[in-house]
């Protein structure tokens, strides 16, 4: 992998054969690598002037990509000694026999994973299932209480597995929700799943739109900023499953 020097940066970066003649710059989410995607796949001096014109982006960038990932990296570091980060909080976790696939949290706020056949998959895939399936029956049941709190008519919800996005809905009344929710504080669920009700209603961002979402969430301000520091866990367990 070739390296660009910036500042006090040696920043890894792949070069893309592009048909396109205009340069194109960008980072993978929490990936420390600087995509450049140029016409042929060459550098010539053209393109070379407009990397160092685009020096103080780049560094900016690529310095929050590298904490997103070793943040990344200090989760699944947890995850190997037994600990998973849930609701916002690390929780140990065990992978024991029982009657039937499930998952809980126990008296001691432990996550519980039962299954019939814990030697059958490796202790990632129990995981990876239980964490999606209690994202998924969470989300469902707090979308639900908030449509009836905040008088919304939904037509169905989705839960996903995006790997930008934290969610978004259709003027048909659709919500797709990010299972990785789940890694975040639950007021901060509840302010995602008002954030796109509040869309049903105000398909923008406009002042009407964030009335709304002051309405049944005053604070939407701190926790609007809040959940960006959460953007690191966004589809981090589908590259971890896959």
């Amino acid at each position: 992998m070739k390296h660009l020097t910036l500042g006090p940066f040696s920043i890894p970066c792949e070069i893309v054969p592009s048909s396109k003649r205009q340069l194109k710059l960008s980072f993978q989410r929490a990936q420390p690598v600087l995509r450049i995607e140029a016409y042929k796949g060459r550098l010539g001096n053209k393109e070379k002037e407009f990397l160092k014109r685009q020096s103080g982006w780049i560094q900016q960038q690529y310095q929050l990509h590298l904490e997103l990932n070793q943040q990344q990296k200090a989760f699944f570091q947890q995850l190997a000694q037994g600990c998973v980060l849930l609701f916002g909080e690390n929780r140990p976790y065990s992978i024991i026999r029982g009657p039937r696939f499930s998952q809980h949290l126990d008296e001691n706020a432990h996550f519980i994973i039962q299954t019939p056949t814990p030697n059958k998959y490796p202790a990632e895939a129990w995981l990876y299932k239980a964490l999606k399936s209690a994202g998924k029956a969470f989300l469902i049941e707090r979308t639900y209480h908030w449509a009836k709190v905040t008088h919304s008519k939904v037509n169905a919800i989705r839960i996903k597995g995006q790997r930008s996005r934290w969610g978004s809905c259709s003027q048909k009344g659709n919500l797709n929700l990010n299972w990785h929710l789940i890694f975040v504080p639950p007021h901060l669920i509840d302010y995602l799943i008002i954030h796109e009700l509040m869309h049903l209603r105000e398909m923008n961002h406009s002042p009407a739109f964030w009335a709304e979402v002051n309405a049944y969430c005053p604070t939407f301000r701190q926790d609007r900023q809040e959940l960006r520091s959460y953007e690191w866990v966004i589809g981090m367990m589908e590259d971890w499953e896959s």
